[in-house]
């Protein structure tokens, strides 16, 4: 069994044709370290020797985007606050996220500026 940075030859020992490892390749410097993936960063981490593949932030600060990273480009698209009620208010605050406020007086959450009268016979 032969183990070098990238490889496992296992001709050279029967029996372990069967065997599949997947190895972190050992590193010196960051330029080994490329994984083809422009929403990381890569780096060799000089203490351990291995490659270190952290995503790239693109967070805005905002708690009213979603924020992603698309081929190395950072989106930070709005979200929607909309909960589908319409006696709510919906808004979004930048440091909390969606705020859903109910609007006084309106039917639908228990609130009715008059009572509604059963003209049933």
């Amino acid at each position: 069994l032969t183990v070098t940075a990238n490889t496992i030859d296992t001709q050279s020992s029967p029996g372990l044709a069967d065997i599949s490892l997947a190895l972190t390749p050992l590193c010196s410097n960051s330029s080994f370290c490329e994984d083809n993936n422009q929403c990381t960063t890569n780096v060799c981490s000089p203490t351990l020797g291995i490659c270190v593949y952290d995503p790239i932030d693109c967070s805005d600060g905002n708690a009213c985007t979603a924020d992603t990273c698309d081929n190395g480009n950072c989106t930070n698209t709005p979200i929607d606050c909309d909960d589908g009620n319409a006696c709510t208010t919906d808004t979004c605050d930048a440091n909390s996220g969606c705020v859903n406020t109910p609007i006084s007086n309106c039917c639908g959450n228990d609130i009715c500026e008059e009572p509604i009268e059963d003209t049933s016979p």
